[in-house]
């Protein structure tokens, strides 16, 4: 922020703008702005030691949080919801035990660096437009996309051509809007997905990641028909009610934004944010209206069988996991090999039925995954400044 140019009497307006930014911010907590000269200057010592805490954070090995709960048996005559008075809610178990839900992906015991040869590369997107039925030498096909992309690496003379794209540690991958980035991290994801890789990409909406796993699952398994039920691509977004409700309201919004109103449409990722906990079809009491709608209880079934020693109800997990609308979302991202979802929805808690343990996304995803790709990085940087996102 230069003085230079400013009118005298605007001077006192900005001079107030300029406190007000500085007391309403959190950058506000490294530096101050000076009212006289609207210069920046670091608060000392305040920027080093939150620098010093963030890095013995990533320092700190993580620690393995195993959580020992056990499934509710359909087995036992009656079901009970919360404690206290909330037990009054009664639910009468399914008639059978549904399958145990698959897991997330286990740790990879060795990362190998990734590349990807400008001739594979081409291969594919030939592929893909012998899907879409159009010739490669089309304007706007995917050949035509991935041909106007040069592609360089930086070298001690400058940047030179090369036929290898490499991925070993941190990279970057700059272009210009509409020169072909997007269409190349969904060639690259269908490579992964059919080498049995994982990937996850951030994207900077729910909408785009919807649109972009339809696309990828789309050519996915087009290009390899003999596994055609394989969930190829999900979508990771937040799972608290605040963000279902409004992705839900999104794609609410576009079935009435349709010629039709919405009549006879669907959308393929709408199935991922259900709002209806599936043990209320099962509720005995129906006098008692109150089930909790914010708050399922995944962990929270109570059986008389099962109490401690002095008495108290056990928090027993739901086995209607792999059959509720609710958690669709989730286990479609334990089968999938490549995740789509905006960067906040990293700190979502994995479902302890996936995992058995205490575990986020974020960590999930640096435990198991082959490759990051973040779109938009500029506005992932500002949302890790703006949060204690390691201290989540």
């Amino acid at each position: 922020m230069r003085r230079a140019g400013l009118k005298p009497h605007n001077t006192e307006a900005i001079r107030q703008l300029a406190i007000e930014f500085a007391e309403r911010y959190p950058m506000g907590d490294f530096y101050r702005i000076d009212p006289e000269t609207l210069s920046f200057q670091v608060v000392p010592g305040a920027l080093q030691s939150t620098l010093a805490t963030r890095l013995r954070a990533l320092d700190t090995p993580a620690t393995d949080m195993i959580v020992d709960m056990a499934y509710a048996s359909v087995s036992t005559p009656r079901w009970m919801v919360g404690s206290g008075e909330a037990a009054s809610i009664q639910i009468a178990p399914p008639a059978c035990q549904p399958p145990p839900p698959n897991p997330l992906p286990v740790p990879r015991v060795e990362r190998q660096p990734l590349s990807f040869s400008r001739h594979e590369l081409k291969h594919y997107a030939r592929l893909m437009d012998g899907v879409d039925g159009r010739d490669p030498e089309d304007e706007g096909s995917w050949t035509q996309r991935l041909n106007a992309i040069d592609f360089k690496r930086p070298s001690p003379n400058g940047l030179e051509d090369t036929e290898i794209m490499a991925f070993d540690g941190l990279c970057h991958l700059i272009g210009l809007p509409g020169v072909g980035k997007s269409s190349l991290m969904k060639i690259i994801c269908i490579i992964m997905a059919l080498r049995g890789q994982r990937a996850l990409v951030t994207v900077p909406s729910v909408r785009d990641a919807r649109k972009f796993v339809e696309e990828v699952e789309f050519y996915a398994q087009q290009l390899i028909a003999s596994d055609g039920h394989r969930v190829y691509a999900a979508v990771l977004s937040g799972q608290s009610f605040p963000s279902r409700f409004r992705h839900s309201g999104q794609i609410a919004q576009e079935f009435v934004a349709d010629a039709n109103g919405g009549f006879a449409l669907s959308l393929p990722a709408a199935d991922d944010y259900g709002t209806t906990c599936v043990l209320r079809g099962f509720v005995v009491n129906r006098n008692n209206r109150e089930f909790f709608p914010s708050r399922p209880p995944c962990r929270s079934i109570h059986c008389d069988e099962h109490r401690t020693t002095t008495g108290r109800l056990v928090d027993l997990m739901c086995p209607v996991f792999t059959r509720c609308g609710f958690h669709h979302a989730a286990r479609q991202l334990t089968e999938a090999q490549i995740w789509v979802g905006h960067f906040s929805a990293l700190l979502s808690m994995a479902p302890r039925q996936t995992s058995g343990r205490r575990i986020t996304y974020i960590e999930v995803v640096a435990q198991a995954f082959d490759l990051v790709m973040i779109d938009e990085a500029d506005t992932v940087q500002a949302y890790l400044v703006f949060t204690d996102f390691l201290f989540y």
